[in-house]
């Protein structure tokens, strides 16, 4: 399971919870995930960066998942907000979730991005896209879309009406909870929720009044997350093979360039770009 996180260029309030934003951002999600099988087990799509928490059954298809959301998701706001260009800071941050109290930590701090923001006061009442309701309340989240492509296909024709599909978001249950039944790991959740150090009683829920190309008066410095545990040693024991890994990557490559092209890389990493493909370590 992979935390992914990505930021809106310069921070920028883009993803404003306008009510197109919200249906498009969950729709473009929904395809997304059906399309390269992707599980989705909770996100939150704040105004200017968003949270997943995603596995790929499949094999690696994480890249193309993103790609593909975050693509589609930004030609059509670009689309309503009337803007051209990129919309996306960087390519975005996966970061391996190791264990099940890591998992359950993630799921906490996502949901309460909201209340943290002083945007609500509960998870179950975010204005912006979350999975809060689908997780807690056991709410189901169907989109009708125009599927345009089909469209096109078609040579665009008049009758616009066979073209408007439904499709289902729908959140995978955490593993670590998956023999527990919906009331068990409802309860366990809200405990999580409320234990989180992010969660604080909110009096006054901040206005939602600004445009959507202003950015925060303090933009958000944060540094690259490798991983995420639950404690120290599990993450350093992460650390160190993943330094290892790296060395060894480096290794294939200085063999690679100087002609050894049959070096096996480790595996999930690639020669280096500009010289002839060499074999890959089997998984």
């Amino acid at each position: 399971m992979y935390y992914i996180t990505n930021r809106t260029i310069e921070q920028r309030f883009w993803l404003k919870n306008d009510a197109d934003i919200i249906d498009l951002a969950e729709t473009w999600l929904a395809r997304a995930a059906l399309l390269f099988g992707i599980k989705i087990y909770f996100f939150i799509i704040m105004d200017n960066h968003f949270h997943l928490a995603i596995s790929s059954p499949l094999g690696k298809r994480i890249s193309n998942f993103m790609a593909y959301f975050k693509s589609r998701l930004a030609w059509d706001i670009n689309r309503i907000r009337g803007r051209e260009g990129p919309l996306w800071k960087r390519r975005f941050d996966a970061a391996p979730i190791l264990d099940a109290e890591a998992a359950l930590e993630r799921l906490a701090y996502t949901l309460l991005n909201p209340v943290a923001a002083h945007m609500c006061r509960k998870v179950t009442t975010s204005p912006v896209p979350s999975a809060a309701r689908m997780i807690l309340c056991g709410e189901k989240r169907r989109l009708r879309y125009f599927d345009r492509s089909a469209w096109h296909r078609a040579g665009k024709p008049k009758d616009k009406a066979p073209f408007f599909k439904a499709i289902e978001l729908k959140m995978e249950v955490l593993p670590a909870l998956a023999d527990y039944d919906e009331e068990t790991r409802t309860a366990i959740i809200q405990e999580a929720i409320a234990n989180h150090p992010s969660n604080q009683k909110v009096f006054r829920c901040a206005h939602r009044n600004f445009a959507p190309r202003s950015r925060p008066k303090h933009p958000k410095r944060s540094p690259r997350v490798i991983c995420h545990a639950s404690s120290l040693a599990r993450y350093q024991d992460y650390i160190d093979e993943y330094k290892a890994k790296v060395a060894a990557y480096y290794r294939a490559a200085r063999q690679y360039i100087q002609g050894y092209v049959d070096v096996l890389f480790p595996e999930g990493m690639f020669p280096p770009s500009g010289y002839p493909l060499a074999r890959h370590a089997p998984p």
